[in-house]
């Protein structure tokens, strides 16, 4: 047989040089919880159908330590508080999230903002037990889901549609011009997977022209959790300006 019609495997060397920077989250995240340096794995084994979402997921978790390691740096976040059981057990939703669910950027912005708020035991203390839950529920939570209850939030701290008042305005372009979302319809998909998380309450039938609904307490609270984060990045850069 002709030796030339034999050829090695091609190397996959843009795999190869992915994996220092896909073990430096995974170090980070092991500091945190431990405190003790981890050292390189000697072996990696990556499935090629896996290779794109342990980049991005590593992508997001290097931003996510990043952000904690700054919340502990300014003294926001106790440099213990990742080694007691809500804070494990919350991290490691957010964690499982990016390893399993490939969040998009907004469902990891509000899964981000939520862990940040909870750490930080501002809203809430180590001891609760609604901390988990809310990080749980808010890994439930796809993108248009976390856009409309964002949109009501803002309407109804704003006082530009409420559902204890007259109301002249309709709530749909109300939702649609705050979350940029253009469709109606999208807000209809969405809405009854809300409502079976008991996050928002319907106040008429979903086929409604004149569709009204708002957000339960449940889901005032998680909005509250979240917006801490944004209100609070707001106030530094605007003490530092």
């Amino acid at each position: 047989m002709n030796d030339k019609l034999i050829s090695k495997p091609a190397s996959t060397p843009a795999v190869t040089e992915q994996v220092p920077a896909l073990w430096k989250p995974i170090q980070a995240v092991i500091e945190l919880l431990t405190g003790v340096a981890a050292s390189e794995p000697k072996d990696w084994y990556l499935s090629a159908g896996h290779v794109l979402q342990r980049i991005r997921g590593g992508h997001l978790t290097t931003t996510l330590m990043n952000e904690i390691n700054a919340y502990r740096d300014k003294g926001r976040i106790k440099e213990d508080y990742f080694r007691t059981e809500q804070g494990q057990a919350c991290l490691q939703q957010v964690l499982n999230a990016l390893d399993n669910d490939s969040p998009d950027e907004i469902r990891f912005n509000a899964m981000k903002a939520l862990l940040l708020v909870i750490a930080s035991e501002s809203m809430s203390s180590r001891d609760d037990v609604l901390p988990y839950e809310l990080t749980r529920l808010s890994r439930q939570l796809s993108s248009t889901e976390v856009l409309i209850m964002t949109a009501c939030y803002k309407l109804y701290i704003t006082g530009e549609w409420r559902a204890d008042q007259e109301n002249k305005r309709q709530l749909l372009p109300l939702i649609l011009d705050k979350s940029g979302l253009k469709f109606a319809e999208f807000v209809r998909l969405h809405v009854p997977y809300l409502q079976n998380k008991y996050l928002v309450e319907l106040l008429t039938e979903i086929g409604n022209v004149h569709l009204r609904f708002k957000l339960t307490g449940l889901g005032m609270h998680l909005c509250e959790f979240i917006e801490a984060y944004h209100s609070e990045r707001t106030e530094t850069r605007g003490g530092s300006a």
